[in-house]
């Protein structure tokens, strides 16, 4: 058989492979824009990074310890009744001993 004949002979089936690869690598890419399409979908849903939105969900947790224009008397009477607490030794009646001023 000639070059030219097994040429001829082969030459459907190279183009069925490449016309296979060419298919192959068309689903890769699109596979991989859709992957991207799908990451920036995510990304707009969420307009915070990660590290922010669990910094902003801590602070969240933490929000009932918070001074407010509500709670600010309430937290300032509980600073001072605590410091006048610790600074004030407890006062015994020298008579009673059960019995404190």
């Amino acid at each position: 058989m000639s070059f030219s004949a097994s040429l001829r002979r082969c030459a459907p089936s190279a183009a069925r492979i490449l016309r296979q690869e060419a298919t192959f690598q068309n689903a890769v890419a699109s596979s991989s824009t859709q992957a991207a399409s799908k990451k920036q979908t995510r990304q707009t849903r969420s307009a915070l990074p990660r590290e922010k939105l669990r910094a902003l969900v801590s602070l969240y947790h933490q929000a009932d310890t918070f001074i407010t224009q509500e709670n600010l008397i309430e937290k300032i009477n509980e600073a001072l009744l605590n410091e006048t607490k610790e600074r004030m030794p407890s006062r015994r009646c020298p008579h009673q001993p059960s019995c404190t001023l």
